[in-house]
């Protein structure tokens, strides 16, 4: 994987045709408009498309409301070159499986293509038919691992 951009909040990285960011505390706008320059690179490079997975470490704030506004146009705007789009919000019990329901059902109400997991290994799986060159889940999941902990001196 190629580490594309990092800061206290957030590390995004390359990986095939995959855009990951590992948000470690609160999204913020100057992450998002981060974010969405380092997008934009990874969808230029891969024309056929491209998978987009986001990772929110566990206790990390829920965004404000400029920057889920900000968020959600820059999914609508990716919408025809993400072949998958992937949110990843860590955590166990009752209050992260809300927040999962929670976010699934906004994805939903705005009729945006998205899956919403707990955890990266879980994530593998939804990538799996869409990683160029193909790779085994396997592979994905110890990569998508590497990347997550990259933050934390990995």
């Amino acid at each position: 994987p190629l580490i594309l951009a990092q800061e206290r909040d957030y590390l995004f990285a390359k990986w095939r045709n995959g855009f990951i960011m590992v948000w470690m505390g609160e999204v913020t706008m100057d992450g998002l408009r981060a974010a969405d320059r380092e997008g934009s690179v990874v969808a230029s490079e891969h024309g056929d498309g491209h998978f987009s997975l986001s990772v929110s470490f566990e206790g990390a704030p829920i965004p404000n409301s400029e920057a889920r506004s900000y968020a959600s146009k820059l999914v609508k705007k990716r919408e025809k070159e993400v072949l998958v789009n992937v949110t990843v919000l860590e955590g166990r019990g009752l209050w992260a499986a809300t927040s999962r329901l929670a976010v699934k059902a906004l994805f939903a109400l705005a009729r945006m293509r998205n899956v919403v997991c707990g955890s990266v290994d879980e994530a593998a799986g939804h990538v799996v038919g869409v990683v160029r060159p193909l790779a085994t889940e396997s592979e994905i999941r110890s990569v998508l691992r590497e990347i997550r902990e990259k933050p934390r001196g990995a």
